[in-house]
Order: C-alpha cells, then structure tokens, then sequence
C-alpha cells in the first residue's frame, strides 16, 4: 500500500514491477525509458508520467470495478494519470483499467501523449471514464480505445478551452461522453467512434 511518494525511474530500456500499489499515493514516472506498471483498479493513487512512457502491464480488479469523476473538490474519487507534455501513457492493450486520465501535448516523439500500442481494447470493455486537458495534447497509436465506463454509464470529456487531435490507427471511442469546455476536437487520422453521447457543448466542436 502506498499512501506517500514513489518515484519510478527504469534503469533498462523496458522495466516492469509487476506487484500493485494500491492506496493513496502518488507515483511519479522519470526518465525515458519504458515503464510498465500493474494497476489496481480498487486504488485511488495519482500516476504522474513526468517523462518518457509509462504503460499499463496488467491491472488488479475489484468486485464492482470503481466507477467516479476526480473533480476540484474531490480529486481522488477515482485513479489518475496525469500525462506532462513530452510524456506518453501507453494503455498496452489492458482493459478495465477503470481511470482519468489528464493530458498535455504530443507524447514522446510527437506520437500521443495517450495512446494504445500493444493490442485492440473492444468497445465491450471498460475502459478509462475521463479525459481532461490539460493544454493542447495528441491521442495516438496503433489500436482501439477510448472512453468506455462500466455498465454503459456516463464518461466525460473535458476539453476546457484546448484542442484534442486525434491522429491514429483504427478507432477512438466516445461511448456515452459529455464533452465540456470551448476546445477543438480535431480528427486528423483514424476514426472517432461516438455512441450514445449524451450533450456536447454548443462552443466546442465535435
């Protein structure tokens, strides 16, 4: 359990820690080689990928799959990601991952600051349940993934006043998203998949 700081530095090309960490904490990925973690989906930990990549290596569920927004007055109701600009979340082809996640910029090597390298994410799994932007920030890779919440409920979209490019392969979902805030969604490659989407703001384009 972790209620304090880690710092999650890979000293190889590709490390991987393959318990979990669950509780409070804040685990902060430095340097640039790969790192790959297991989440915990029952752990209301912040992940802060300051540099390089981190990916998801495997994920621990929990009876019920933890379902809420992180809001400015409550902002650890659920896991978080938090993506710096020159960084990159890899969800590597792991479902039910159940976390927000909170973008800026255009990732390692200008490829996606979220993206899914490793393997399809169907629009039959939960998925992460809130994207926010941070600035300006690119969703890449080479598979399907996106906005997907247990049972089919509400996901959310905060574009505040920023512009989401997506520019990938195959397929980015919406999947009963409010989209909120005065930015740009720009589709520059691949497909944006929306269904179900309950209100996009009337300033923003969709």
């Amino acid at each position: 359990e972790n209620n304090g700081t880690i710092t999650f530095n890979p000293s190889i090309a590709t490390n991987t820690i393959s318990g979990t960490y669950s509780g409070t904490g804040v685990v902060r990925k430095t340097g640039n080689n790969l790192g790959l973690i297991s989440f915990h989906n029952g752990a209301k930990s912040v992940y802060y990928v300051d540099q390089g990549t981190l990916g998801v290596y495997n994920r621990v569920s929990v009876s019920g799959n933890p379902y809420a927004f992180n809001t400015p007055e409550n902002p650890n109701a659920n896991m978080g990601v938090v993506v710096a600009d020159g960084a990159t979340f890899d969800l590597n082809g792991v479902a039910d991952t159940s976390c927000s996640v909170t973008l800026a910029g255009t990732g390692v090597g200008g490829k996606g600051a979220f993206v899914n390298n490793k393997s399809h994410v169907s629009a039959n799994n939960l998925q992460t349940v809130q994207l926010t932007l941070a600035d300006d920030a690119l969703v890449g890779g080479a598979y399907d993934f996106g906005l997907l919440a247990p049972g089919h409920r509400d996901t959310l979209l905060e574009l505040g006043t920023y512009k989401l490019t997506i520019n990938k392969t195959g397929n980015f979902w919406l999947h009963n998203a409010t989209v909120t805030g005065t930015g740009t969604l720009l589709v520059e490659n691949g497909t944006l998949w929306v269904a179900k989407t309950k209100s996009i703001a009337e300033e923003g384009t969709g």
